[in-house]
């Protein structure tokens, strides 16, 4: 009579298959199974003690219901003849499922009288004949982890692979003839795994077959499965190690050979002297490529380094850097040109304020030198004389007033220095003005004698 633990946890068993069969487009793994292999729970178990949520069908079904919803298929092992002949008739299906991305543990394990055996998918032949012992051919594989070698069984497995493709990966092999046993077959963006171990006779007798099968649930799950085709156009498929297929600027290529790709962070695969982690030197390059140029070379956090052809020619000031607002006649160089603004208008000529020539700084026509407009009344020049003593505006430039002519007369004449002649004329004017009054009142007063002489000329 079976124990009353051992009856509930079927019952478990039975309600959480059929409550996945319920919802199997919801699932992630789907288990194919007729009969229980040597009456052992070996896959729901597994299963369920990795949390994998999984739906159970009979090979019956498969032909209806559409593998591509599944991360990952599984058959079972000695499942009889008319299990096999259902499984070998979908033989399409099953490489299509894989192709697509898929993962698919494909058992070939049979009992050695049931025929067909199980095919070997994309290529190769089933052959029975079981050994106590199998060859571990590459230990570090996650499927057998845990395992000793020669992995070993009351029969370990119950038939081997032969004419498989030549890039097959055998991780386990017949201790007598060297065939394949367990293997791996990446195709398309999926991968087989095929075994003709007795993994669920193992597990349920504490043999190393059944830490594979514990092992391919778990690694079998976790597999992410690449993306064959070249999405971005960069020459890498996600197969190839292109950690973003959607950008062609990423790529697992190390083109600068400084042992990071942009994959890794490499922000500049061009340059050895960029990467992430670099250490940061001052040559405006982000060279540990965390978003951030020369970080550390900014004192005084104005936002510009001592680095580069445009450095803050003094980091300990931030109203210093290049571009800065200068502020003219401080002696200081705000902007970082090499120079104070001592020109504000531009005009060649450092202000008066400074120890300049330039009258009027703000005022790019006003300079020493410049043409003097003897109508605005400014010292355009810098001469120190505004425009009516300005010797650059002497009588007979009519440039200011065009009636000069017709009103400046005598009076405005001007000699080579520019100084007018006005004031000296009007004084010639008066003492022969007086001289002519005097002489006449002397000729009033004394008469003029009569002449003896009859010719003037005469002695």
């Amino acid at each position: 009579m079976m124990p009353t633990i051992q009856r509930f946890r079927w019952i478990v068993l039975a309600l959480a298959v059929f409550c996945f069969q319920e919802s199997a487009s919801a699932q992630e793994a789907l288990l194919i199974q007729d009969t229980l292999p040597w009456d052992f729970t070996a896959w729901q178990s597994e299963l369920a003690n990795t949390g994998v949520p999984y739906a159970q069908i009979d090979s019956a079904s498969v032909a209806t219901t559409p593998l591509d919803q599944y991360h990952m298929v599984i058959t079972s092992s000695v499942q009889g003849n008319t299990s096999y002949t259902t499984l070998n008739g979908l033989v399409t299906e099953f490489e299509d499922y894989v192709e697509q991305g898929g993962i698919l543990i494909w058992s070939g394990c049979t009992r050695g009288d049931e025929f067909p055996y199980p095919i070997a998918l994309f290529g190769g032949e089933n052959n029975t004949g079981g050994n106590a012992n199998n060859n571990v051919e590459d230990p570090t594989h996650p499927l057998l982890a845990n395992v000793t070698d020669p992995i070993y069984g009351q029969s370990a497995n119950h038939n081997y692979w032969t004419d498989l493709p030549v890039d097959a990966e055998v991780l386990v092999t017949h201790p007598e003839n060297f065939n394949p046993i367990l293997y791996l077959l990446y195709r398309g963006s999926g991968v087989l795994i095929a075994t003709g171990q007795t993994w669920e006779h193992g597990w349920g007798n504490g043999q190393d077959a059944g830490t594979v099968l514990a092992n391919a649930v778990n690694w079998g799950w976790a597999l992410e499965i690449c993306e064959e085709s070249d999405l971005d156009g960069d020459g890498y498929t996600e197969c190839d190690g292109d950690c973003n297929d959607n950008d062609p600027s990423l790529t697992p290529a190390d083109m600068d050979m400084d042992g990071f790709s942009s994959c890794d962070g490499d922000c500049d695969d061009s340059r050895s002297d960029v990467y992430h982690g670099c250490v940061e030197i001052c040559d405006e390059v982000d060279n540990n490529c965390d978003g951030i140029v020369d970080e550390g070379f900014d004192y005084d956090h104005d936002g510009h380094t001592t680095c580069g052809m445009e450095p803050d020619c003094n980091d300990y000031d931030n109203s210093v850097y290049p571009g800065a607002t200068e502020v003219p006649y401080d002696a200081i160089d705000q902007d970082c040109d090499g120079f104070d603004l001592t020109d504000i208008d531009m005009d060649g000529f450092d202000g008066i304020e400074v120890g300049g020539t330039d009258c009027d700084d703000l005022n790019a026509a006003i300079y020493p030198g410049a043409e003097e407009n003897c109508a605005n009344g400014i010292d355009d020049n810098c001469d120190g004389a505004p425009d009516e003593h300005d010797s650059d505006c002497a009588v007979g430039d009519d440039s200011a007033n065009p009636e000069a002519e017709h009103s400046q007369g005598i009076l405005c004449q001007c000699d080579a220095a520019g100084r007018s002649r006005a004031p000296v004329f009007l004084i010639g004017m008066l003492w022969l003005a007086l001289l002519r009054l005097t002489t006449n009142q002397a000729r009033r007063r004394w008469p003029s004698r009569p002449s003896n002489r009859s010719n003037p000329r005469d002695p």
